[in-house]
């Protein structure tokens, strides 16, 4: 059959499809899609490579040699708040970050003495003096101090800190 200039068979029909192309062009896009999904995130990563610069190895890291702490924990206290004419109370459970572990053996035995200096300090604050972080720290560093005064001549180690474990105010 001889086609027109038009591009059309002799029986006015449309050209038919060359025979080879069909399965053997779908397997190519396949194949392509393939090497592209492949080749892109590599090749990303070495354009993003080269952008940072080389790595420079890093330093060793010193090892921080921490001396374990020591806690003695404080049974819980309820105290007044100062200004409240006894209607609010505070609810606190102090912990004692100790230095030295030789002080927790100077402390437990003035246990009573320790809770009187925490109770003497907490119910010298208001209640506006107890609402903000900032106050709570504050009171933390009072209580350190007090409980300091009270084992500096013993020359057994500091307290560090003091933690809450519960702080309430009712």
């Amino acid at each position: 059959m001889a086609e027109s200039k038009d591009g059309l068979n002799e029986g006015g029909d449309a050209p038919k499809p060359a025979a080879h192309g069909g399965h053997h062009g779908s397997m190519l896009v396949i194949i392509v899609g393939l090497v592209v999904m492949l080749v892109a995130p590599a090749a990303s990563w070495l354009v993003v490579k080269s952008m940072t610069g080389p790595h420079e190895p890093k330093e060793p890291t010193k090892e921080v040699v921490e001396t374990p702490t020591v806690t003695v924990a404080v049974e819980s206290l309820v105290v007044n708040i100062s200004g409240t004419r006894m209607t609010r109370v505070l609810r606190i459970a102090p912990h004692l970050i100790l230095s030295d572990a030789r002080l927790q053996e100077v402390i437990t035995p003035i246990m009573p003495m320790i809770k009187d200096r925490i109770m003497t300090a907490a119910s010298r604050r208001t209640l506006a003096e107890l609402e903000t972080p900032e106050d709570r720290e504050a009171l933390k560093r009072d209580i350190a101090t007090e409980i300091n005064n009270l084992v500096r001549e013993k020359n057994s180690g500091t307290v560090l800190d003091v933690v809450f474990s519960d702080f309430l105010i009712q």
